[in-house]
């Protein structure tokens, strides 16, 4: 991807990889305050809490407790979801 970029606009790729590397960080960061990311064409990044839930090793079917835990959501917008749900 980072090639790619470099091809269409120009910068060279380690401008290209640094810039999206600072993008990451910023994002993680937001994200990480209970801020919002929105990127207009592109989605949203918010925090999702996931609550601790009892669950079963696969392999021994052992009761296992799942711990609780954050991550990062995305949702994309709606112009790439029709983009991507076109038919034709």
């Amino acid at each position: 991807m980072v090639a790619d970029i470099a091809q269409e606009t120009g910068y060279a790729q380690v401008q290209v990889r640094t810039t999206l590397d600072a993008l990451a960080r910023r994002i993680v960061a937001n994200v990480a305050r209970g801020e919002d990311v929105q990127i207009r064409g592109l989605g949203r990044f918010d925090l999702k809490s996931m609550e601790g839930r009892p669950g079963r090793n696969p392999r021994t079917g052992e009761a296992v407790d799942i711990p609780a835990r954050k991550t990062l959501r995305f949702k994309v917008s709606k112009p790439i979801s029709d983009e991507l749900n076109r038919k034709g």
